[in-house]
């Protein structure tokens, strides 16, 4: 009798015990996948350097289809691009990654086209895009890259003094240039004297702070693209008083815009806040931003407006985009001689 109920306490022992590592096992193997699949971290840090921005979660958020990134390098070296990955693995089910090393499967480098050890593509079936570098900037840009269709094409005027795409001093629009093509528009400069029409492959028209003012072919030509559909932007440079000429006097383009509801006045605009103190009175700074969604991204950073003029709105109830009458900022009829 008592070697019976040992042997039925010996068998519900084990049946204990085998139940006990099936759960476990099935523990250890959904904690396995959830890690895998629904990796959450959380930055505490206090300026979020370890989250990405808006834009980038805008982006992944409305990938519509999926989208491998393939990270080459030695195996040896994947942690330190882990964390980066990641966090936009994270952003979305339609973004995995990839990591491989390309002297163990050379041929997918083949495939994808990588040359060098850190090469990262993004694939998404019918377009490939290649991120320069392991940042946030490279990876989000190559991202818009590979979602578009077409190029778009924006054409920056030239010939009577604006700002060119090559200049890569202050004034210059390098970066601007870069920028542009990482979001996969592709940049051109055009001349509307020898022929004063704005081409049709041209996306956005661009006038880049002409020194001159425009003859009145280039401003037909302007009109006739704005008033047809076309997209532009013009950007106008402060009125400078120099010993033989005005520099950025431009009043036929002034008074072109002015038929659209906004005339740039001759001003230079001047800061009189402590925060001149940084940048000089000539270069006003924001600081801050009311909520719109156009600078959204703006908000928990600053912006500097070196020699800048202030546009006069003649929209009813609106108001120009920098008023002179704010107790920051004071307005000049004439700029100082440089």
């Amino acid at each position: 009798m008592a070697s019976e109920w040992i042997k039925a306490r010996q068998t519900r022992y084990g049946a204990f015990v085998a139940l006990y590592l099936v759960v476990m096992i099935a523990i250890i193997i959904t904690a396995n996948y959830l890690a895998d699949h629904h990796n959450k971290t959380i930055d505490v840090t206090s300026n979020k350097q370890f989250t990405l921005s808006d834009e980038t979660k805008k982006v992944a958020g409305n990938l519509k289809k999926p989208v491998t990134i393939y990270y080459f390098e030695r195996s040896e070296s994947y942690d330190r691009a882990r964390d980066m990955f990641d966090r936009y693995r994270n952003l979305s089910s339609n973004i995995k990654v990839d990591y491989v090393d390309p002297e163990k499967k050379p041929e997918i480098a083949r495939l994808e086209g990588a040359r060098a050890m850190g090469d990262i593509i993004i694939d998404n079936g019918e377009k490939k895009e290649t991120a320069k570098g392991l940042t946030e900037e490279e990876l989000t840009g190559a991202l818009v890259r590979a979602s578009k269709s077409g190029t778009r094409t924006v054409c920056f005027v030239s010939g009577s003094g604006e700002h060119t795409l090559t200049d890569t001093g202050r004034e210059g629009y390098s970066t601007l240039k870069d920028a542009l093509e990482k979001n996969n528009y592709k940049t051109t400069t055009i001349s509307l004297i020898e022929k004063p029409e704005v081409p049709k492959t041209c996306n956005i028209a661009v006038v880049g702070g002409p020194k001159h003012d425009y003859l009145q072919p280039t401003i037909d030509a302007l009109k006739t693209w704005v008033t047809g559909g076309g997209r532009a932007i013009f950007n106008f440079d402060p009125v400078l008083t120099m010993p033989d000429q005005k520099m950025g006097d431009t009043p036929e383009l002034a008074k072109l815009v002015s038929e659209w509801g906004v005339t740039p006045n001759g001003d230079l605009i001047l800061d009189l806040s402590s925060a001149s103190r940084l940048f000089g009175q000539s270069s006003p700074v924001v600081v801050s931003y009311e909520q719109h969604p156009i600078v959204r991204v703006m908000q928990d950073n600053y912006s500097v407006f070196p020699l800048a003029r202030s546009p006069r709105s003649q929209v009813p109830g609106r108001e120009a985009v920098l008023d002179c009458g704010r107790e920051l900022l004071a307005c000049e009829s004439e700029a100082p001689h440089q």
